[in-house]
């Protein structure tokens, strides 16, 4: 669907616009492409690496969204995205 190729077009886009490859301004990014873009940090954060400390999903997640839920103009997602999904995650 058209929904789905735009969802995967945005996952490297950023809510603060340095993003790739288009950097449109962040509230045209669909609240799905930020979902994913945070999926995908967190994948690649977690993946298993010969030779490193493996980091576990909570602690992958906290570390994706603490830049967005703290800097007013969002990063990788928006400003109340990171915020709304740091509430609902578990307590380590």
């Amino acid at each position: 669907s058209e929904k789905v190729t735009t969802m995967i077009s945005q996952h490297h886009e950023r809510y603060d616009g340095k993003g790739y490859p288009n950097r449109p301004p962040g509230e045209r990014l669909l609240l799905e492409s930020q979902l994913l873009a945070v999926a995908n940090e967190i994948e690649k954060i977690t993946r298993v690496v010969a030779n490193q400390a493996r980091v576990n999903m909570l602690e992958a997640a906290r570390h994706v969204l603490k830049e967005s839920a703290t800097n007013p103009g969002g990063g990788l997602v928006s400003t109340a995205l990171a915020k709304r999904i740091l509430t609902i995650l578990p307590e380590a």
